[in-house]
């Protein structure tokens, strides 16, 4: 999550499976994204379990904005080529 001033926020939600990991997280991201914060949750689930969760179909290793959560974003997991763009885009 990104907060006013430039500041980053990393949640990380694991354990093993079947737990609630993408309920607990989709909640926490679109709790963030009511607060006015810009939220990107990414995935490793294979299942992809997070689109079905947040009603947006399909999401893949580009991040989509999802739709009646303004500011809150999506994506399944990327390879580190991935994550590298992502960290030079902000």
């Amino acid at each position: 999550m990104f907060g006013g001033g430039g500041t980053m926020e990393l949640d990380l939600f694991f354990g093993p499976g079947g737990v609630g990991k993408t309920t607990l997280s989709a909640c926490h991201a679109l709790r963030a994204s009511e607060a006015g914060e810009r939220v990107l949750i990414i995935s490793v689930d294979p299942a992809r379990r997070l689109a079905q969760c947040l009603g947006k179909e399909p999401i893949g290793l580009e991040p989509v904005e999802v739709p009646g959560a303004p500011g809150l974003f999506a994506a399944l997991s990327l390879p580190v080529e991935g994550m590298d763009l992502l960290i030079r885009r902000g």
